[in-house]
């Protein structure tokens, strides 16, 4: 017979045991992030700590007025206010994007709530979501290496599709204004956002036009201390020519497949022409598949969303042309959704962490061990799986429903 002390200690360990494991999880994972805090990538040195010694001695928060950098408002509006704090740079922009690794892993915890809520396993799911989340390796380089906020605009789009998936529509709208205001990468989204609206038809289009509204609003302090409200709105057309002289920079998308990549993972654009072709492709399959929506009257549940979700990310993101780096980011953390609600296929997400996380390597380290073109046929044979999954779940969840 154990001791009484014994007793109440299992007990109190069998009562929490979801608690523990999540603070265990949290503590882990932030000493795995704390060894990369000293760490600057290129991006911090050839332009974040540029804009922050801008923003400082500018006035901070009324340097707003002035063109910085080539990120909106919003996460300028952080590095100013970060310039008012005794901490160092470096450590303070980490920290911020760092917090918000744990609010987007607990946001997929919510998503996984909503999606198995009458299973009596979902407090283990979460809770695996949250360690995935927090653990995945492009997740805490992106914030404590690389000193990225890729983060911030992923939190907002998961607390988006958790609004869409409830079916609270203007709350979604919201959020997903939100996660547009810090990152142009937020698009990627868009297309699922527009395919409910033609399976569900319960919410009008008008509410799309909330996105720019919440991109005003968060606009306002640069606004307000003097900066015009042109150049406010300008930031992302500006981005979207930014980097047109690459058909992709370190990104494995098709075009790594059949043109010459040079050194650090760049492929030069060949023509003007060839850029707009690839676009053009791209939106036409994004129509098509819309038109495919509404012409047949498909209907979509829960887990259809997630899995539309990230495989237009996909698709996006291969096709079309000027991709680099990070921007498979929300696909890698939408990806571990995805795992939870369609386990035997763990190496669809297994392949997409991996095709993202040879981009890190590359950028962070300079090691480039596999070609590109190789990854990039891996990303090309992964969507046509994906694709094949999606068409044959569509078409039985439209079965399920007659």
């Amino acid at each position: 017979m154990i001791p009484k002390i014994e007793e109440k200690f299992l007990d109190f360990i069998k009562k929490y045991i979801f608690e523990i494991l999540l603070f265990l999880t949290v503590i882990v994972s932030l000493l795995i992030r704390i060894n990369f805090l000293k760490f600057k990538s290129d991006d911090y040195i050839a332009f974040l700590s540029e804009w922050f010694n801008i923003l400082k001695t500018n006035g901070r928060i009324f340097a707003l007025k002035n063109s910085i950098g080539d990120y909106n408002i919003p996460y300028l509006v952080i590095m100013a206010l970060i310039t008012y704090l005794p901490i160092k740079q470096l450590v303070a922009l980490k920290i911020v994007s760092i917090i918000f690794d744990y609010l987007m892993a607990f946001a997929g915890m919510l998503i996984i709530y909503e999606l198995l809520k009458n299973n009596r396993n979902k407090d283990l799911y979460a809770l695996i979501t949250f360690l995935i989340i927090t653990l995945l390796p492009t997740v805490f380089l992106n914030s404590s290496a690389w000193c990225q906020c890729d983060s911030i605009y992923t939190t907002f789009v998961l607390f988006s599709i958790l609004y869409l998936l409830k079916e609270k529509y203007t709350k979604a709208f919201i959020f997903f204004g939100i996660a547009f205001a810090f990152k142009l990468q937020t698009i990627f989204a868009l297309p699922i956002f527009l395919l409910v609206y033609l399976s569900k038809k319960n919410y009008s289009l008008i509410e799309f036009f909330i996105i720019p509204i919440v991109n005003f609003i968060m606009s306002l302090p640069a606004i307000i201390v003097g900066k015009p409200i042109k150049e406010c709105f300008s930031i992302y057309f500006n981005q979207t020519t930014q980097y047109s002289n690459y058909l992709a920079m370190n990104f494995p998308s098709i075009y790594a497949i059949f043109f010459k990549v040079k050194a650090a993972n760049l492929i030069e654009n060949p023509s003007l022409e060839l850029s707009k072709a690839g676009t053009f492709i791209t939106l036409i399959i994004l129509a098509g598949t819309a038109a495919y929506f509404l012409i047949r009257n498909i209907k979509i549940n829960q887990k259809l969303i997630i899995e539309i979700f990230l495989w237009s990310v996909m698709i996006v993101t291969f096709l079309l042309p000027h991709m680099h780096d990070r921007y498979l980011f929300i696909a890698d953390v939408i990806s571990v959704i995805y795992f939870i609600i369609y386990p035997k296929r763990f190496y669809i997400p297994i392949a997409v962490n991996f095709i993202s996380l040879y981009t890190y390597i590359v950028y962070l380290y300079k090691v480039i061990v596999i070609p590109m073109s190789y990854v990039a046929i891996l990303f090309g044979v992964i969507i046509i799986i994906m694709t094949k999954y999606m068409i044959e779940d569509i078409k039985e969840y439209q079965i399920q429903e007659e």
